[in-house]
């Protein structure tokens, strides 16, 4: 798997996305499936994190829309690499509904839709889905866990004035970290797609 915060945004891939972003407006956004459950064991918060995303685009040409439906995952266990996140000790999930109204005419190919939904979709979900992990953390009476921002993409290599050696990327990607508690040190662990 990899960290679904990763910059896996190619140049192509958001020439793809731009092409259907540029025609469209956002509408509404809407939860449409929800779970959470935290099996602790004595009290203890579990250290080891994942988070995973899935997009599904459709494009509606009679109601001049485009939806996504992204399924967001988190789930904290006590040992590294379990699977599947959904059995994990604590896990939160949600799925949500963007609704996009198609501003200038043209069809979408199922690539450019595609790499809509997993860029532009996505990002336009994330600060629901963050604050949706934080609020359900805080009433299942849990330390609040803030899911990291989604990090800029990775700049475009360019030439220097002088000649044509790259600039580097800056972006190194971000770890998510578990909550400390009084009995336990904090653990890092890099966050999974």
């Amino acid at each position: 798997m990899t960290d679904p915060l990763e910059d896996d945004r190619p140049p192509e891939k958001i020439t793809l996305a731009f092409s259907v972003a540029s025609r469209i407006q956002i509408d509404s956004v809407r939860i449409f499936e929800t779970h959470a459950h935290a099996r602790l064991e004595n009290g203890k918060l579990p250290s080891h994190l994942e988070l995973h995303r899935t997009a599904i685009t459709t494009q509606d040409d009679a109601a001049k829309q485009i939806v996504v439906q992204v399924a967001f995952r988190f789930g904290a266990n006590y040992v590294q690499d379990f699977a599947p996140v959904e059995r994990s000790s604590l896990f939160i999930s949600a799925g949500y509904r963007a609704t996009y109204t198609i501003k200038k005419p043209g069809k979408a190919t199922d690539e450019q839709l595609d790499a809509f939904g997993e860029l532009n979709a996505v990002y336009n979900l994330w600060p629901y889905w963050r604050e949706y992990v934080q609020s359900v953390l805080c009433r299942m009476g849990l330390p609040p866990f803030a899911i990291p921002v989604l990090p800029p993409s990775k700049p475009t290599p360019q030439k220097h004035l002088a000649g044509t050696s790259k600039s580097k990327p800056s972006h190194k990607g971000i770890e998510a970290k578990a909550p400390p508690t009084k009995k336990s040190k904090p653990t890092t662990r890099a966050v999974k797609k």
